[in-house]
């Protein structure tokens, strides 16, 4: 809940920088949530989203077979609420695919906190920094 909220407090500066009226801007989080479902709930894809859905859905990529893209899409198809996903001609997953999305997502929790100090610990990334820094001066 808290890195929620400093989420939207961070998102409402930046609709400031970006010259977004404060007019239009939500007075906090919980009329965001609001204002959101509100939103999906009216919302309907037009025949050019529901084009565009199966176009990232199957791009049809030379040298990418569209198999490849199955994993993506069933992580997709997780995200998108049920009556929109069905709307743009999403499957739904079987439980073997929700099942794999959903481990997949145990794994990454788990395991991408500890990458990112790894990910930190690349020499090259300290010498390009040096590199920035002893330029600058």
């Amino acid at each position: 809940a808290r890195d929620r909220e400093r989420y939207f407090e961070e998102s409402t500066a930046l609709a400031g920088a970006f010259g977004v009226p404060r007019s239009v801007v939500t007075e906090d989080l919980r009329e965001f949530r609001d204002y959101v479902q509100d939103q999906f709930a009216t919302l309907r894809p037009s025949a050019q989203s529901v084009d565009i859905t199966a176009s990232l859905m199957r791009p049809g990529m030379r040298f990418v077979p569209d198999p490849a893209f199955v994993p993506l899409n069933w992580i997709t198809a997780t995200l998108l609420p049920t009556r929109l996903r069905r709307a743009l001609g999403v499957d739904d997953l079987n439980a073997a695919e929700l099942a794999a999305v959903r481990s997949s997502s145990v794994v990454l929790r788990a395991t991408l906190p500890h990458l990112n100090g790894l990910l930190g610990a690349n020499p090259l990334n300290g010498r390009a920094i040096r590199g920035r820094a002893s330029a600058a001066a």
